[in-house]
């Protein structure tokens, strides 16, 4: 269920919205308020007890068959956020290009904007701006073309948002639909995320932390560039020839992390003119056991690079390949991606192939904690491959993370094209 406040947003003119993402918007918008008769009680009950009174106070007529699986906040705790601009279509924050009517789209939240993985369900403001034809949104955990209840009603070019508490899916997604009389029209939709729930695990067995990590690293790459953590290539790396990196390849930018790779014509560059690609390294944050989530689409342009996200390298470069490498998601395809665990002085492997569209958003998780590695894609509940190894094949050799562009064994033919690997967000947690 959603719980909408119907009282729209007014429009302030003299000056800008900030943008959760950097930069602003034309104008600035009043956030949603509960009516005079609602909003007391609100102050007093809190959170919980204040979506109860609104649902208490919802007509029937509202409620009486929702379109998407009900939010339970009984045995949850809320989690307030400031405001983290999560959605934007106008500039390609989750979604890129405006909605097309009766057309569902998915995008993450849980693992961004300050939202964990493991969250049930959020509150946020939801907006719509630049819309060709009235219509409604619907936003909720189960995409549909045609949902049967709204979110959110407006006219046409008119700027309207509404407060809601919303249901995540498994996977830690939302979908949106626009809902206009026809097929054909269009309208921007952002998101602005204000808060979330989880679930309480007191008295429930084990209490304290579900999960026993701790996050050591929460990067969005929301602005200013990489931050000290993150270490760039500069010059030639990696086993195959011809591989050469420059930190200008690694940049933040709209939201992501951008891996480039293409074609430089300087002389002065580190290996003259050729293909250049990007890799960081994490530094500060080495770990045996460790638990990697990220974020990240391809977006080729003609080339294609060999990449490995994430990657965890050992400490002791001299030590390889006896002191293992842990290569998660390694290809040079757009269709799948391969887990390479290496281990042995012979550089022996254990491996797995996943079936995945690299050139969509997918969140994918990689956890190694007492000689198991465990993998998710999207659904970071249900591993897709786990393996159970031990000290000969896991070696217990600190580790960091790595995020690396390659030409591998043969750069593109010719000077044109490109590839940009758009990485949203990356966490990394060790075990607490």
């Amino acid at each position: 269920m959603v719980f909408r406040d119907e009282t729209p947003w007014t429009r302030e003119h003299g000056s800008p919205e900030p943008d959760a993402r950097g930069g602003s918007v034309e104008s600035t918008f009043r956030a949603p308020r509960p009516s005079r008769r609602l909003r007391s009680p609100l102050m007093t009950l809190g959170v919980v007890g204040a979506l109860a009174l609104i649902a208490a106070l919802t007509p029937a007529a509202a409620t009486a068959a929702p379109a998407q699986p009900q939010v339970s906040v009984v045995g949850s705790t809320y989690h307030a956020l400031t405001p983290t601009r999560i959605l934007d279509t106008r500039n390609g924050t989750g979604l890129s290009g405006p909605f097309s009517s009766h057309v569902a789209r998915t995008f993450g939240v849980a693992g961004g904007g300050g939202v964990p993985l493991g969250a049930s369900a959020v509150t946020g403001i939801l907006t719509v701006t630049a819309q060709t034809r009235g219509g409604f949104i619907a936003i909720g955990p189960v995409a549909s073309n045609n949902p049967t209840s709204s979110t959110l009603n407006f006219p046409a070019g008119d700027d309207r948002a509404n407060g809601v508490t919303v249901a995540l899916s498994g996977s830690g997604t939302l979908s949106i639909t626009y809902a206009a009389p026809v097929l054909g029209p269009t309208a921007h939709v952002l998101f602005d995320v204000t808060g979330y729930f989880t679930p309480d695990t007191s008295g429930g067995g084990g209490g304290g932390s579900q999960s026993g990590w701790v996050t050591v690293v929460d990067d969005q790459f929301n602005s200013g560039g990489l931050s000290s953590s993150w270490r760039s290539y500069d010059g030639p790396y990696g086993s195959g020839p011809g591989n050469c990196a420059i930190p200008s390849h690694a940049v933040v930018s709209g939201g992501y992390l951008h891996m480039i790779m293409s074609y430089e014509t300087s002389g002065s560059l580190p290996c003259g003119p050729g293909w250049y690609t990007a890799g960081v390294v994490l530094d500060g944050y080495s770990s045996v056991d460790q638990r990697v989530t990220v974020r990240f689409r391809v977006v080729d342009k003609g080339v294609a690079s060999h990449f490995i996200i994430p990657m965890r390298w050992p400490d002791d470069d001299s030590a390889w390949p006896a002191a293992g490498e842990e290569d998660y998601c390694e290809t040079d395809v757009a269709s799948s991606c391969t887990t390479f665990l290496h281990y042995s002085s012979k550089n022996l492997q254990n491996l797995h192939t996943y079936t995945v569209d690299m050139t969509q958003w997918h969140t994918i998780r990689f956890q190694r904690l007492n000689y198991v590695v465990s993998a998710f894609i999207d659904d970071m509940n249900t591993p897709v491959w786990t393996f159970s190894g031990d000290s000969y094949t896991l070696p217990d050799t600190l580790k960091h993370v790595v995020l690396q562009q390659e030409c591998q064994s043969s750069c593109p033919a010719g000077t044109a094209g490109s590839q940009d690997i758009q990485v949203d967000w990356i966490t990394v947690e060790n075990p607490g």
